[in-house]
């Protein structure tokens, strides 16, 4: 059974990866915070009302379908528009020690371990009169519960409500505390970002494909922009080579790290039209490098217990001058244009960090949502023009034929910042 296994397991293949030394040599800088979690221990923090941590929620319809004996679970966003708070008096039927065990354990499954809340803790919190959630329900008996049936919906939702607030509340935290603390460090190889590939081929492909791949690696071609066998974003920007990109010719394979995706893949080569475009002027004085950033672990990343690590890092350089900006190709479809998305409004607590702490060293740091939702639908959606989209929230939209849809991310945010 063992020999059947092992004919079945994929061809694994180690790619090393080049890197431009020449442009590490531009002293190019990276943020760097030690790990809330690390360097807090012990340091206590009482839950309380903040009405920053504000968080909304919409309930589901959630109907079972199917006989007794086999059934399943449908759910569907509520098509009704009843904006409520939950009542005191139907807060004084529910069960807060069953509350409270919940919100313990979903406390410890995120890893807040120096969070601490009591009951009364919670009850405040979610006293209607506090303002600190906004709710919209399907029916009046979801808040208004007339059964004991109708009373266990109600914890779970008290209970969803404040798991919400919870999260909200400790990012806050993490946010103030590691705002102090950020330092810049010089990009060097020794990031984690800088990894080899390891791609594994199923075995009938791999005996093809497993020489030329070799034969490839030991000519240096691999590196280069020419590269058919293995499909790569190749961007001569680009901290290193190659970039490997997942596409319907070898969706069978497996990387590690994760090949790029489309949306990357697109990013990554309008960019280099861009760049070779305005090579002569908008970007005449200026360099431009970027790197892909990785995920947990290894990358670059913000909102700790939320894991968002966007997907690469562009520098823009103008003597000592360096403008670090995060971008991340993104669907939009179920994300909400708002001040709540802190995915969304990165690029506003990096413009106020940079000016804060990095004047001195002439950085600028900001943030970019590439839209892999088109444009059409987020505009009859949130009521915006692409310029509006742009300035306001810095989510820009992909076009076919001209990768200026590009030139927000080089104009400068914070003319100060720079100057």
């Amino acid at each position: 059974m063992r020999e059947d296994i092992e004919l079945d397991e994929p061809i694994q293949m180690e790619i090393p990866i080049f890197s431009n030394e020449s442009f590490l040599a531009r002293r190019l800088f990276v943020p760097s915070v030690l790990p809330y979690d690390e360097a807090a221990k012990g340091q206590c923090v009482p839950l309380s009302v903040n009405i920053n941590a504000y968080i909304t929620h919409t309930t589901q319809i959630v109907e079972v379908i199917g006989s007794s004996t086999q059934q399943g679970i449908r759910g569907s966003r509520s098509t009704a528009a009843l904006k409520r708070k939950i009542p005191e008096e139907s807060l004084k039927l529910v069960d807060w020690e069953k509350i409270y065990l919940h919100l313990v354990e979903y406390k410890q499954e995120k890893q807040f371990h120096n969070l601490i809340f009591d009951i009364q803790t919670l009850k405040t919190i979610m006293e209607p009169s506090q303002e600190l959630y906004g709710l919209t329900v399907m029916a009046e008996s979801e808040v208004k519960p007339t059964s004991l049936e109708a009373v266990t919906r109600l914890e779970e939702l008290v209970i969803t409500l404040l798991c919400k607030y919870i999260s909200k509340f400790y990012l806050i935290i993490q946010k103030q505390w590691s705002g102090n603390r950020v330092r810049l460090k010089t990009l060097d190889e020794d990031n984690a970002n800088f990894t080899d590939w390891s791609v594994y081929i199923p075995r009938d492909e791999a005996q093809e494909l497993e020489q030329q791949i070799q034969n490839l690696i030991e000519s240096g071609e691999i590196y280069g922009p020419n590269v058919t066998e293995l499909p790569n974003a190749y961007n001569d920007r680009h901290l290193y080579q190659p970039l490997l990109v997942t596409t319907n010719a070898n969706d069978s394979w497996q990387t590690t790290p994760l090949a790029l995706e489309e949306s990357e893949k697109l990013f990554v080569k309008d960019l280099r039209r861009y760049v070779r475009d305005q090579r002569e002027a908008l970007l005449a004085e200026k360099e431009v490098f970027l790197l892909r950033n990785q995920s947990r672990g290894k990358g670059i990343g913000f909102y700790q217990n939320e894991g968002f690590y966007p997907d690469f890092i562009l520098w823009i350089t103008e003597g000592a001058k360096q403008r670090i900006v995060f971008i991340e190709p993104h669907g939009m479809v179920h994300d909400t244009v708002n001040e709540h998305n802190e995915k969304i409004t990165l690029f506003k607590r990096l413009r106020t960090l940079s000016y804060e702490r990095f004047r001195g060293n002439h950085v600028q740091m900001d943030s970019f949502i590439i839209s892999k939702t088109d444009f059409p639908i987020l505009r009859r959606r949130e009521g915006m023009d692409r310029q509006e989209f742009a300035e306001k929230w810095h989510i820009l939209f992909h076009t076919e034929v001209d990768p200026t849809y590009l030139s927000p991310i080089f104009q400068d945010s914070d003319r100060d910042v720079l100057s």
